[in-house]
């Protein structure tokens, strides 16, 4: 929702309302309003957001922060990663991009690696 109008979040507001009228009670709200939600609070701020679509301000606060925690772009070749084929090359090149980061590591095919752990680290949870 890059540039959102108020059109736009009046339309999202009417689907998260149509929504509400025909859950079940205490069902959680579908993961695409969400995202939309988040899009809306990313462009004009978390409290103008859940007040614009009557949401909570811890529940679109936490999809908020799970949101920009997530990294944007993670390509990994397990081929390669593993050097489970055959390479031409001595080592292996795993590149981890995020919101704000961009991590080039080169390791060794000789070398063990902790994947997940690297990602963790880069994200920012270890």
């Amino acid at each position: 929702m890059r540039g959102t109008t108020s059109r736009e979040i009046q339309r999202l507001r009417g689907e998260i309302e149509a929504w509400r009228r025909g859950r079940y009670e205490r069902a959680p709200l579908p993961p695409q309003l969400w995202a939309e939600a988040v899009a809306v609070a990313q462009q004009i701020g978390l409290n103008r957001a859940r007040v614009a679509l009557g949401l909570s301000y811890q529940g679109l606060q936490a999809h908020l922060e799970r949101a920009s925690s997530e990294p944007e772009f993670v390509e990994l070749s397990g081929a390669e990663v593993l050097a489970a084929g055959p390479s031409t090359s001595s080592c292996t090149s795993i590149e981890i991009s995020g919101r704000d980061v961009h991590v080039v590591v080169r390791v060794a095919h000789d070398r063990a690696l902790d994947l997940a752990s690297l990602v963790e680290a880069v994200r920012g949870r270890a």
